[in-house]
């Protein structure tokens, strides 16, 4: 029987929902259920982004030698959706997928408390002013607060305080429409120059630019989730979040390229699959995976990430 890893139990195990703001622990039990000793390596991630890993190197077959992981506490986001248990063995080089598990993760806002109505205190009424409204030159109709009074300026109008709105019109001027405020126990003038009416200068066409669909992307690393940190031979998940900066609708593959900074000989690459199609100025997560092999040399790597796109039709 090949090597197989195989998950024992999980927690939770169901589906969960969670306020905003509470924090979840979980936790998994694995074991090697193939017929030899084996590396086995467990994962606990939300919406693929690595909370959880244990390793297990030599881990004898059999379930009474079942390992546990529990993950660090963490505070679900609202766009969170589920929680992934995965066990894994090591095999020719490369981790081996064997077993996955899924729950469904809902994250609510908190309730809002409903705010108790304070009663309004009654205003005294104040009262009217004096306002003169005048216009440069005079003899201007005024329309107050869309009302025609049959009026022309100079004019002065008893008015409570508040906010007023004022047209002026004047056959070969162009009409003037503004707002003033009457304020409380102060009178005042109010006077307004009108614009003689011009005959405009027809505006040029409009050019238009025609140009073929332009097919492009980028990487946004600074939406992009991954580890700072890589231990060799452990796998880590590196979610690179994609924009179509294009017109049409494409699907990209991002190469992520780790150079030694000491020695840029020293190359690992590794890269995700095509994502689904991307509508343009949509964006979506691609998943890379990425083992850095023991024979690396310890130190600091430069990340470099090569994007390639084809047109969806």
């Amino acid at each position: 029987m090949p090597a197989k890893g195989c998950i024992y139990s999980y927690h939770p195990d169901t589906d969960v929902t969670v306020i905003l703001g509470e924090t979840i622990q979980c936790k998994m039990e694995y074991y090697n259920c193939g017929a030899s000793v084996d590396i086995y390596l467990a994962i606990i991630s939300v919406d693929g982004i690595q909370i959880g890993s244990k390793r297990a190197d030599d881990l004898p077959p059999g379930v009474e030698n079942r390992r546990e992981l529990v993950s660090r506490t963490f505070t679900p986001l609202l766009e969170h959706k589920k929680i992934s248990y995965e066990a894994l063995h090591y095999e020719a080089g490369e981790w081996v997928w064997d077993d996955v598990r899924t729950v469904a993760l809902t994250v609510v806002p908190p309730a809002t408390p409903t705010p108790t109505p304070v009663p309004a205190t009654p205003t005294p009424t104040p009262a009217p002013v004096n306002i003169t409204i005048d216009s440069i030159p005079t003899g201007a109709d005024i329309v107050l607060d869309g009302t025609e009074l049959l009026r022309k300026t100079p004019e002065t109008f008893s008015l409570s305080p508040k906010v007023y709105s004022i047209e002026l019109s004047m056959p070969g001027y162009e009409p003037y429409r503004t707002t003033f405020v009457v304020v409380a126990g102060t009178p005042a003038t109010h006077s307004y120059t009108l614009t003689p009416i011009t005959t405009p200068t027809p505006a040029p066409p409009p050019e238009i630019i025609v140009r073929p669909p332009l097919l492009a992307g980028s990487v946004n690393i600074l939406r992009s989730r991954f580890p700072t940190t890589i231990i060799m031979d452990v796998l880590e998940t590196f979610r690179m979040h994609l924009d179509n900066t294009g017109d049409i609708t494409a699907r990209y593959m991002v190469t992520l390229q780790f150079i030694n900074a000491t020695d840029p000989t020293e190359v690992y690459p590794s890269t995700s699959a095509w994502t689904d199609p991307i509508e343009n100025g949509r964006y979506k997560s691609a998943y890379v995976y990425v083992v850095i092999p023991r024979t690396a040399t310890e130190g600091v790597y430069n990340l470099f990430s090569v994007l390639e796109a084809e047109e969806v039709v």
